[in-house]
């Protein structure tokens, strides 16, 4: 009584199911159903996250730490092509000088060798103006890298933006569905709850009834044989009270009949039978 005054309670303010059972049934396996794609769906959003984490941060570092010792050799190649043009321009002098007679002969020797300097100077001048170009077209091409990934790294973020919201609309509907197990189980639960107050009600009052129908067969078999009657009674028990019983209760956890008539309708046929022999024991 305490756990069906409570399970009344809990229900008086929901919608009753005709059917609780199968519509329990109905909603746990729609349930199922979107935890499963629930389930897809963050499991799409993990690789996506994965993927993310390599484009936005792995392959920006990695970009931009190439573009950062791009700039800092270039920076140092700047350098060295200005001190290498500074000690042309002296090497450059040096030869002009050399060449300018300054007495009876000119010093070949200082020459080649100060042209031999100057070759060496232009060659490592070119070696590093080459070195810029192709320090140029890395960062470039880093750079556009870098781009590239933070590109890609947007349209993963849209994606896992547009999944975000259908997750927290699946979420929404999962906890809507879950809402109504738990509104079908508390109407499964009543339903059950007061099957077995009935069923019981309805065994213990079968007994009175029993013995109004035993009353007109024991009559109607007067002294002959009490086996008799009792055999007449045993069998309308087995043929009619118990399969209503067995039918009421099936019938009514399907939500087909109301649970007061479906458990009291053996007793009413049983009951009825007496009552009929006892009419006509009376009128004989």
């Amino acid at each position: 009584r305490q756990r069906l005054g409570e399970l009344r309670r809990i229900t008086t303010a929901q919608r009753p199911l005709e059917r609780p059972e199968r519509y329990l049934k109905d909603e746990r396996k729609k349930l199922k159903l979107k935890k499963a794609e629930i389930s897809d769906l963050e499991d799409t959003l993990e690789g996506l996250r994965e993927r993310y984490e390599r484009h936005a941060v792995q392959e920006r570092r990695r970009h931009t730490d190439a573009i950062e010792r791009c700039r800092r050799r270039t920076q140092e190649v700047q350098q060295q092509v200005e001190l290498l043009q500074t000690q042309l321009r002296d090497c450059i002098t040096s030869i002009n000088e050399a060449r300018e007679p300054a007495g009876e002969h000119t010093d070949y020797d200082r020459i080649v060798e100060l042209e031999r300097q100057r070759k060496s100077l232009q060659q490592q001048q070119d070696a590093r103006r080459e070195e810029l170009q192709q320090l140029q077209r890395t960062a470039e091409e880093a750079q556009a890298a870098l781009s590239e990934a933070e590109s890609r790294a947007a349209r993963i973020r849209q994606q896992m933006e547009v999944l975000d919201e259908q997750r927290a609309k699946l979420q929404a509907e999962r906890d809507e569905l879950q809402e109504r197990v738990r509104h079908a189980e508390q109407q499964s639960d009543l339903l059950s709850v007061r099957m077995r107050i009935h069923k019981r009600l309805a065994q213990a009052v079968s007994l009175l009834v029993f013995a109004l129908l035993g009353i007109p067969l024991g009559i109607i078999a007067g002294g002959r044989s009490i086996m008799i009657a009792f055999g007449m009674s045993f069998a309308i028990v087995l043929a009619v009270f118990y399969p209503f019983l067995i039918f009421g209760q099936i019938t009514a956890e399907a939500g087909a009949l109301p649970v007061t008539p479906a458990m009291w309708a053996g007793n009413g046929f049983v009951c009825a039978i007496a009552l009929f022999l006892m009419v006509k024991v009376l009128f004989r």
